[in-house]
């Protein structure tokens, strides 16, 4: 399976050149590092390393790999940063129906007090009368 975690390993063996290296680095054994990176070559079918006597480059598909991980990597790291920012009310949109009175009343106080307590919280709100629908 392609994982995050087998995505560092290849950029960090490839890094390093080595597997000892890269598992010190890791702080994992170099035979879990092998089967990370052996799990990974048998799921996408190629062989990402060309391994010679003791130094490891990346094969054409291991390049290939090696420049879409980052992308991958930071785009995990981003939707795991905004769930953790919408869970803690950090950032996301509320949008609101009013009428007249209750506008002014209690709908623009606590729209203000939200936005005091959470600035990047966007807000749209509407304020229409009954016959306006």
């Amino acid at each position: 399976m392609i994982t995050q975690l087998r995505l560092q390993h290849l950029i960090a063996l490839v890094k390093h050149a080595h597997f000892g290296r890269a598992a010190e680095a890791l702080h994992i054994s170099q035979p879990t590092l092998s089967k990370s990176i052996q799990g990974l070559e048998s799921e996408l079918g190629v062989q990402l390393l060309e391994r010679r006597h003791g130094a490891v480059t990346p094969t054409v598909f291991g390049q290939h790999v090696l420049e879409r991980a980052g992308a991958l990597l930071t785009a995990e790291d981003d939707l795991r940063r905004e769930i953790a920012l919408l869970a803690n009310h950090e950032i996301g949109c509320l949008k609101a129906a009013l009428g007249p009175y209750p506008s002014v009343m209690i709908g623009y106080p606590g729209i203000a007090r939200l936005l005091a307590k959470h600035p990047k919280i966007t807000v749209a709100a509407h304020v229409s009368g009954w016959r306006e629908g």
